[in-house]
């Protein structure tokens, strides 16, 4: 972690909203999904092995083989913020980042049909709030044609 976490004054009258400041991550994950999309070619081309994968094909429930197929491959790398002290959403994509190849031919061995996604999952805590994307996270998605996904959630 580069500066420490942000945190709300003291002292604030009972009652007191807030506003502003940097959005809560929960977890962010590079995802690969696609009927091509054989996991274990993708973990050989990563050298890191997935949080959550699975082949086109197999049983949506190992125990119980009435629950279907799966209708593609899923490759999943996955760090949540409880796994970590960084909590700027940009850090977190980045040390996410750091894991995989930095080389072109592994990244030309995923399918040219796949969906390649970096996801990042927030929380909204108060209006107003917000996140920061580097020219860094971006240029790395771009050179290799992964999206960037940004889910926000708030309870009311």
């Amino acid at each position: 972690m580069k500066s420490p976490s942000p945190s709300l004054p003291t002292g604030a009258p009972e009652g007191t909203k807030w506003f502003g400041g940097p959005i809560k991550w929960t977890r962010v994950s590079l995802t690969c999904v696609g009927d091509d999309v054989d996991p274990a070619i993708i973990t050989s081309a990563m050298s890191v092995s997935p949080t959550t994968a699975w082949a086109k094909g197999d049983l949506v429930r190992a125990t119980n083989p009435e629950g279907g197929r799966r209708r593609n491959g899923y490759w999943s790398l996955e760090l949540k913020a409880e796994d970590t002290d960084e909590w700027d959403v940009d850090e977190a994509l980045k040390s996410l980042i750091q894991q995989l190849p930095t080389g072109d031919a592994a990244w030309a061995i995923i399918p040219s049909s796949a969906t390649v996604r970096l996801w990042a999952v927030l929380e909204l805590a108060s209006g107003n709030q917000g996140l920061e994307i580097s020219p860094q996270t971006a240029a790395w998605c771009a050179q290799r044609g992964v999206g960037l996904s940004i889910d926000v959630y708030r309870d009311d």
